[in-house]
């Protein structure tokens, strides 16, 4: 298995082995799964949903409305982690509860700001997701 995209993406999986699991992306079906074959992630997943199979792509919250549907769960009882400022404001709208975790190469601080108030932030070290309360932010969502 080559290594996945996303640094502790297999550890991850591994605590939550057994947890319904549903990937929600904007990408193109065809390159998600070909990345998700090419790291041996594709088998953690119970479906893939993607922009094409919902009327409004994100920050619409079309896939994950979708993705709760195909678990049988009320969206409230869902959990989302996203990488993207689009992608948290779709999940957000979707009522579930939201985690961020940016590409912190690529994601300016604070872009998640009046977005999440759940971001996981590598910056300092922090090895477990916080809430920005937590941190001493203001803001819910």
């Amino acid at each position: 298995m080559r290594e996945p995209i996303v640094s502790g993406i297999v550890t991850w999986l591994g605590h939550v082995a057994g947890a319904p699991l549903v990937l929600s992306t904007s990408a193109d079906r065809a390159n998600v799964v070909f990345v998700l074959d090419g790291v041996g992630l594709r088998p953690h997943f119970e479906a893939i949903v993607d922009g094409s199979q919902v009327e409004r792509p994100k920050p619409a919250p079309d896939v994950y409305l979708e993705a709760a549907r195909r678990l049988g769960v009320d969206p409230a009882d869902c959990l989302a982690l996203e990488d993207s400022v689009n992608g948290a404001r779709a999940a957000v709208a979707a009522n579930m509860l939201t985690y961020a975790i940016p590409d912190n190469y690529h994601t300016p601080h604070g872009a998640f700001d009046g977005v999440t108030s759940h971001v996981y932030d590598s910056r300092n070290g922090g090895v477990a997701l916080r809430s920005h309360k937590e941190a001493g932010r203001i803001g819910e969502g």
